[in-house]
């Protein structure tokens, strides 16, 4: 490190204070104003000193003034740094010189005062640390493994950055075993390291995974993400990707092939994958706007909305209840009224039938509606009512019971997944 001696003047623009009234002999002034920047350890990079009286530097870099003066006078050199007024002290073996250190965490601006006179402003812009940034770009989000004519490992390449160097690196994979909701988990780390110890600002990652190696079967899935720490501490993450080993033991049915339906992605309505997804969302939240956030924590409540209704079949639930007072019944065609015939309360139909006697309507086969409230009454014992949750008889008692303690708890993280209340919605799924 050079003297402060040797190191070469800033210029700062000095005038007259307005606030503080000279009250020393105009030639006091201040002669010469010299910069030291020590950036972070983190950064590594050497200590320098700024050209100009603005400069930037690294978030945590400790900046160092030393002011020489002509005259002494009682006050010393003040510097005035964002909220803070710090007086400058005396360099040790120095008369005409002082000194002030300020280690520095956002952009700020400065001034110098002494004698009645005070510099202009000058700007001091912070650097902030950035986190590291990790880039997948083999395998895609999701892989499908064939059970048959394809190998079971998956190859990953993926790239580390950082602006001041990593530190250390780690593949995260979570392996899913089993069917339903019946699913194991279990978590393996690998160490990537082995090419940080000089600690670069980018570095390169290659994988195999080999599934049956890692404790998979048919039907199993694999969960992977990287993370990658920085020299200063600073932690990132991929996306989750999914590997999914195809299950011999699974067919598509005829009738879902008539049908039309895809059952590929099933799995992504599952409390399994809401779960997954909900955590992920927690972990990028402070990345995220408010209305991205808001957005897709409401369609994970529509993915649990979806799961509910799906399990509320079995208790009679065919369909969303609606809120307030049921619609009036939509009439049926068949009992639509003849538009050839005549009205039957026109007041010259009343005329001309006073004189006969009405037989009565004949009962038309095939009419849902009964005409009186007593028939009503008497047929409901004998109705099978599958979309009353009440009646549903399918089930035994207590499975019925234990479902719709199940339900009840859907419909509880449904409600606060829609509100955006995600760390509140976790224990109920």
């Amino acid at each position: 490190m050079r003297p402060a001696a040797t190191r070469p003047s800033v210029a700062l623009r000095f005038h007259p204070d307005p606030a503080r009234p000279a009250t020393a002999p105009a030639a006091a002034r201040i002669t010469a104003t010299r910069l030291l920047v020590t950036p972070p350890a983190y950064t590594r990079q050497a200590a320098f000193g700024p050209a100009q009286a603005s400069f930037s530097c690294p978030q945590g870099a400790r900046v160092r003034w030393v002011v020489a003066v002509n005259r002494v006078v009682q006050a010393p050199p003040v510097l005035e740094i964002g909220s803070q007024t710090l007086r400058l002290r005396p360099v040790a073996g120095q008369p005409h010189a002082f000194f002030a250190e300020q280690t520095l965490a956002a952009s700020a601006l400065y001034r110098l005062r002494y004698a009645g006179q005070v510099s202009d402003d000058y700007a001091i812009t912070v650097q902030p640390d950035q986190a590291p940034v990790v880039h997948i770009q083999t395998p895609k989000p999701y892989t499908l493994i064939a059970a048959r004519g394809t190998r079971p490992e998956v190859a990953v390449q993926a790239t580390l950055r950082d602006d001041y160097g990593l530190s250390h690196a780690e593949l995260v994979l979570t392996v899913a075993q089993g069917q339903g909701e019946a699913v194991k988990f279990k978590e393996v780390r690998r160490d990537l390291s082995a090419g940080l110890g000089g600690q670069p600002t980018q570095h390169p990652i290659s994988q195999v995974l080999s599934l049956p190696q890692l404790g998979l079967t048919y039907g199993d899935e694999l969960y992977f993400y990287v993370q990658a720490q920085d020299n200063h501490g600073q932690r990132a993450r991929s996306d989750t990707y999914l590997v999914q080993w195809q299950d011999t033991a699974a067919a598509t049915s005829a009738l879902d092939v008539g049908m039309g339906v895809n059952t590929a992605p099933a799995y992504f309505r599952s409390e399994r994958q809401i779960i997954i997804d909900t955590e992920k969302l927690l972990a990028e939240k402070s990345r995220l706007t408010p209305a991205e956030f808001s957005n897709r924590a409401n369609a994970l409540g529509f993915d649990q909305q979806s799961l509910r209704l799906r399990y509320g079949k079995f208790l009679g639930e065919e369909a969303e209840k609606g809120m307030g007072a049921s619609a009036a019944p939509l009439p049926i065609a068949e009992e639509a009224a003849d538009p050839a015939a005549p009205a039957a309360h026109s007041p010259t139909a009343a005329a001309d039938h006073d004189d006969h006697d009405h037989p009565a309507a004949p009962t038309r086969p095939g009419t849902l509606a009964s005409a009186t409230a007593e028939t009503d009454a008497l047929m409901d014992p004998y109705i099978h009512k599958h979309d009353d949750t009440e009646t549903a008889d399918f089930l035994e008692p207590a499975v019925k019971a234990k479902l719709q303690a199940v339900l009840s708890e859907m419909w509880a993280a449904e409600l606060r997944l829609r509100t955006g209340q995600l760390a509140a919605a976790r224990p109920y799924e």
